[in-house]
Parts: C-alpha cells; structure tokens; sequence
C-alpha cells in the first residue's frame, strides 16, 4: 500500500491532503488484490475481503465528518464509521483514499 500512495502521489504532482492515504490498516501490509471503488461502503468492503483483495481504493472520505470539520475522535463512534472500520478490520483490509487531482 505504501508503494501505491508514493506512486499516486507523483501522478498528481503534489502532496496529498490530510485525508488522502492510507486511511486505514497496515500500511506495509503485501497486496493480494485491489478492489477499486468510488465509495468504500460496507458492502463494498466486504465484497473485497469476499474477493481475497486486501487494498481498498477509493474515492471519497473513509470517515464521516462534520461539515468543514476535520476528523476527530468523536467521528469515530458514529454508526456509518464504526460500521465501515469494523467490516475493513474483519476483512483485514487496507484503505487508500486518492481523490485525484
């Protein structure tokens, strides 16, 4: 996953933003297969873990947040992102988040 973040991060020229990345999981973990999705919903999540994928690319945010809030501790408990981090930790899945340019 580290690899791909370096290599993603050239393809755009800049850095990436606090919420791009590796957003959850191990981040020197070897790849098995990635599944490419818009959004990592739960199902999307559990579809990778049933594919044998262990890296999840996705295109919006992985948490919840308030609007025009950055990520905080108490997002965390929120239903939508406990749910997505319980179905990538039970896959063992890796979360990379590159909204492109």
């Amino acid at each position: 996953p580290r690899d791909l973040v370096e290599y993603v991060t050239t393809l755009k020229g800049a850095g990436l933003n606090g919420d791009e990345g590796i957003v959850f999981g191990n981040h020197d973990a070897d790849t098995t297969g990635i599944l490419v999705t818009w959004m990592a919903t739960v199902d999307a999540l559990k579809e990778a873990a049933r594919l044998g994928c262990n890296l999840v690319l996705c295109h919006e945010r992985f948490y919840f947040v308030s609007q025009g809030q950055s990520m905080a501790p108490q997002h965390l408990t929120w239903v939508p992102n406990r749910n997505r981090i319980a179905a990538a930790a039970e896959g063992d899945l890796t979360v990379v988040r590159v909204p492109g340019k």
